[in-house]
């Protein structure tokens, strides 16, 4: 299967973490962004898409907003870790709103 191409609504900043490693434990499963950050649609992002693989045990932090998929995994198992970085709320009144409704 494939990760179609999204962006990560609502967080700020997305970190892949590459656990595994592509032609050893994997074939496929590319990760494309779209170049320009101001593609929103698949049709703008095909036009400026670039390819990025991270070697294994390394990683990239990319703004949530730019456009992102992952081809077919053809082989193997593509292991990584994601983790989306959100924004600060104003976190002592909002933990004074959920203390004290």
């Amino acid at each position: 299967t494939d990760l179609a191409w999204h962006t990560d609504d609502g967080s700020v900043y997305t970190m892949v973490l590459q656990l595994a490693q592509i032609g050893v434990d994997y074939e496929g499963a590319e990760f494309i962004f779209a170049d320009d950050i101001n593609a929103r649609s698949m049709q703008d992002a095909l036009g400026t898409a670039g390819m990025f693989e991270p070697p294994a045990k390394s990683g990239v932090i990319f703004d949530a907003e730019v456009l992102h998929s992952i081809t077919t995994l053809r082989r193997g198992k593509r292991t990584v870790l994601v983790v989306e970085f959100w924004p600060l709320a104003d976190s002592w009144t909002d933990f004074q709103s959920a203390e004290n409704p």
